[in-house]
């Protein structure tokens, strides 16, 4: 099996790239997510899980509080507020508003504008949903939505990905973001999907995506938190997606598209909703 050099750079601090070469942070950064980290340690054991999302919401309104400008220079998609500037985390640029991702921001454009998914009467089911959006599209009429996740008390439904109690042809819409490369059984995952849309229905399905490091990298024998994270890229990854990713979706029974939405938008666009560097996402149909 084929093992790849620990690859990774972002995050809390120091690492490898995606071509294995190293990447050092500067000091300042390194200590800065230390000692966060350290802050994060200690109040995860005083504050139950539970009431964590609502904390990090509260936190970023506070923070947006002082950054929203009526005539700002960037906008949120789906908060729809304007500021000053987004939030850098990283390589991350978070809303000050709600707390979402640049890939939450261009997956909302995504659907305003090249979908009906607002304006018609659908089924959806939103798995691992972020609590931004989980409030915002339960505020459309129109969709009979339903958020899903393994474990976050403030969805609709718990449940097991590769087991849903859901009926064939159920759904119109299933959107899975960053969830396929924390499930062993991932065929499972995508059959289950697949399974439960209907014939005009689609899933957008994003994950950590590496095409040009040839075949998916997986290796069930490590279980170590720390050396998943050297391996996966995050200590509750299990494999890192390749070239074959495609062909992975295809062989759960959908047709497959890669959408790379941000090719499609302006550089004002990119701009103003902060989208710089963020990957495309693949349309799953029946």
């Amino acid at each position: 099996m084929r093992t790849p050099s620990p690859l990774w750079g972002e995050g809390w601090g120091g690492g490898r790239n995606i071509q294995g070469k190293p990447t050092a942070l500067p000091t300042s950064y390194n200590i800065h997510y230390s000692q966060e980290a350290k802050l994060k340690n200690i109040l995860r054991k005083l504050i139950p899980d539970s009431l964590w999302p609502h904390l990090r919401l509260g936190w970023f309104r506070i923070r947006g509080f002082f950054l929203r400008r009526k005539n700002g220079s960037v906008e949120c998609p789906i908060c729809n507020g304007h500021f000053h500037r987004f939030l850098p985390h990283g390589s991350e640029r978070i809303c000050p508003g709600c707390g979402t991702a640049r890939r939450q921001r261009l997956m909302t454009l995504y659907l305003r504008r090249e979908t009906d998914l607002f304006t018609s009467s659908k089924k959806l089911l939103h798995i691992a949903a972020d609590l931004t959006l989980h409030r915002l599209v339960h505020r459309y009429s129109n969709l009979d939505y339903a958020s899903f996740d393994l474990h976050r008390k403030y969805t609709d439904r718990n449940g097991d990905l590769t087991d849903l109690p859901d009926a064939d042809n159920s759904h119109d819409a299933v959107i899975c973001f960053h969830v396929l490369e924390h499930i062993p059984d991932d065929h499972a995952a995508m059959s289950e999907m697949h399974r439960i849309i209907n014939s005009d229905g689609w899933a957008l399905i994003q994950v950590p995506h590496y095409p040009d490091r040839g075949a998916t990298y997986e290796d069930f024998s490590i279980t170590d938190p720390q050396e998943r994270k050297k391996h996966f890229g995050q200590w509750d990854h299990v494999r890192v997606y390749g070239n074959d990713f495609q062909q992975r979706l295809e062989k759960a029974g959908f047709t497959v598209r890669f959408v790379d939405y941000l090719a499609e938008l302006t550089e004002d666009d990119i701009a103003r909703y902060g989208l710089a560097g963020t990957k495309g996402f693949h349309r799953s149909e029946k």
